[in-house]
């Protein structure tokens, strides 16, 4: 194999947590040390992130921000720019859609750009 191969080969084997000496027995005519030279040339951790089997507990806050996203979904509110009620797609659309087709904005007491 070519030194990408191998390279390419470490990668792939360090991604599935073997250690440095195990990869340098899987790998033809590569020793230890080149392994861990290649490994800090790419930058790669020494113990690669091992995802745990068992299921994780959401936590309480992302759960929060979970049921808060759904109760705020859709529903009428007041746009930012003419303070007219639209339908809003969610907590991101705080604009109704003939001010958001608009190229100009308030400010202070000038309307600045353009309208199509």
């Amino acid at each position: 194999m070519s030194k990408i191969q191998d390279m390419r080969e470490l990668v792939n084997l360090h991604a599935s947590g073997l250690s440095d000496e195990e990869i340098a027995e899987r790998i033809p005519y590569r020793n230890v040390d080149w392994v861990q030279e290649v490994r800090s040339f790419l930058e790669l951790p020494q113990n690669f992130p091992i995802r745990s089997r068992r299921q994780t507990q959401k936590p309480v806050q992302f759960e929060f921000m979970v049921s808060h996203y759904e109760a705020n979904k859709k529903k009428s509110r007041k746009c930012l720019k003419c303070a007219s009620s639209f339908e809003s797609e969610g907590p991101q659309n705080r604009i109704c859609r003939p001010c958001s087709k608009k190229q100009s904005f308030n400010l202070g007491q000038e309307w600045v750009g353009a309208s199509l």
